[in-house]
């Protein structure tokens, strides 16, 4: 069962590209503010502006970023 706080994290972007230093930061924040886990590239609006690849690599940043603390 879920329970806790998930927020969608935002993809923020610099000069037209996925900034991930940016992006590592805010996980980071997330994380260290408590959440019980995270959905990236879901309700912020960006979703439908990003290529296949760039949702994967978000998804994949994101986990290697979180490292253990969601499993």
């Amino acid at each position: 069962m879920l329970k806790g706080s998930i927020p969608a994290i935002i993809t923020p972007f610099s000069k037209g590209e996925v900034d991930f230093d940016c992006f590592a930061n805010l996980l980071k924040w997330q994380i260290k503010e408590g959440i019980s886990g995270v959905t990236v590239c879901g309700t912020t609006g960006e979703s439908p502006t990003l290529t296949h690849d760039e949702h994967m690599k978000l998804v994949e940043f994101a986990v290697k970023v979180a490292g253990r603390k969601f499993q």
